[in-house]
């Protein structure tokens, strides 16, 4: 986040942020102070509200099997909530529903 914090402008909406479990390539970071945070200095700039999911592995391990099937169920959790929350909001249904199940690990069979 440091490279486009000078850049950046804040955001309204709510975000999540996945992080691991085991270290972080932060430690290195030249902001000392955004590793600091479990936000890792979001905080900064997200207005609406910041959700932190904690994800097996590492930086470099995260997106390799076997953790990739665990982000994909996370990440397919966190848009169908969202789905949700958009139809209950606008009274119709929204695309995300069918994004999110294709998005499983197990292709939406639970």
């Amino acid at each position: 986040m440091w490279r486009y914090s000078s850049k950046a402008k804040p955001y309204a909406g709510r975000l999540t942020l996945l992080r691991t479990r085991q270290g972080s390539v932060l430690a290195d970071s030249r902001d000392p102070t955004l590793h600091a945070s479990e936000t890792y200095g979001w905080e900064r700039l997200v207005q609406g509200g910041i959700d932190v999911i904690y994800a097996p592995g590492d930086h470099n391990t995260l997106l390799a099997p076997p953790q990739v099937a665990s982000i994909a169920n996370l990440l397919a959790e966190r848009l169908a909530a969202a789905a949700t929350r958009y139809v209950e909001f606008s009274g119709g249904a929204s695309p995300a529903t069918a994004v999110a199940p294709a998005l499983m690990a197990d292709g939406g069979r639970r």
